[in-house]
């Protein structure tokens, strides 16, 4: 259980804490990155130790950030990608020390759909994937594209905005119309534990089933599975709310020995 790298790796997060803070709010983008979820992305990747990050899905730069101030202690490489160039203008809003050591981690690249993923991914021997760009376009292009060259090799997809929906949220439709129906609209679709407004929600989902998969909720294993006193203790050291929720889901092909994948697309 990814909770259990949260626990473990408690005195590093203690460590982290206040640099991970002063990076997040120098970014300034608190509703896309939590203090809560930036510790399970660096307890994901101690767990891990992967030589390879990709954070797919810049915005404005948090979790690019976060990659880029603990890269060097598992000697990763970072690769963040959006098709917005934002990645300057979070670098601009960080400060020293910080700004120069994340630049030094971090490469930024531009539309995931469009970058050869197999000359980055084949050298590397462990890829930890933080997926938090949105649309089905990118979620083909990542389960046929990116997902076959890691699946046989140890990784883990760690994926954002997939709330769990036994914690969280009315079951109203608070006078929106069904998911789907409007571009742009903030709308949310349940299926299993997940609500999600993101597309690739629906591809994770039929991927994982077509695979034999569980699709991990981090807020089912941080409130549920989790010790309620090493939590209660985890939170109070960390200065966490025990209520915050986490709002990530994850998958590992390493949990199974099957090997479906949506075929290529030509213009891939």
């Amino acid at each position: 259980m990814l909770i259990n790298l949260l626990f473990k790796h408690q005195p590093q997060l203690m460590t982290d804490a206040p640099v991970f803070r002063a990076v997040l709010e120098q970014v300034d983008d608190p509703a896309n990155l939590s203090l809560l979820q930036a510790f399970i992305l660096a307890s994901g990747i101690y767990g891990l130790q992967p030589d390879l990050i990709l954070d797919l899905g810049t915005g404005m730069g948090n979790s690019g950030a976060i990659f880029g101030l603990i890269a060097e202690r598992v000697g990763a490489e970072v690769h963040t990608f959006d098709i917005n160039p934002n990645w300057e203008i979070a670098l601009s809003r960080l400060k020293a020390p910080f700004r120069a050591k994340v630049a030094a981690n971090v490469t930024a690249h531009g539309d995931i759909t469009k970058y050869d993923f197999e000359s980055l991914l084949k050298p590397a021997s462990r890829v930890f994937v933080f997926w938090d760009a949105h649309g089905f376009d990118v979620a083909q292009y990542v389960l046929s594209g990116v997902i076959p060259i890691i699946a046989d090799r140890p990784h883990l997809v760690l994926c954002h905005d997939m709330s769990d929906n036994r914690f969280c949220g009315p079951k109203s439709y608070e006078g929106k119309s069904i998911w789907g129906l409007k571009s742009g609209s903030t709308a949310y679709v349940n299926l299993s534990w997940v609500c999600s407004h993101a597309a690739q929600a629906i591809a994770i989902l039929d991927f994982c089933w077509r695979n034999d998969l569980s699709f991990h909720s981090v807020d089912e294993e941080l409130h549920k599975r989790a010790d309620p006193g090493e939590r209660s203790a985890f939170c109070a050291a960390t200065g966490l709310d025990e209520n915050a929720g986490a709002h990530m889901g994850y998958f590992t092909m390493m949990e199974t020995n099957i090997r479906n994948f949506p075929a290529r697309l030509a213009n891939d």
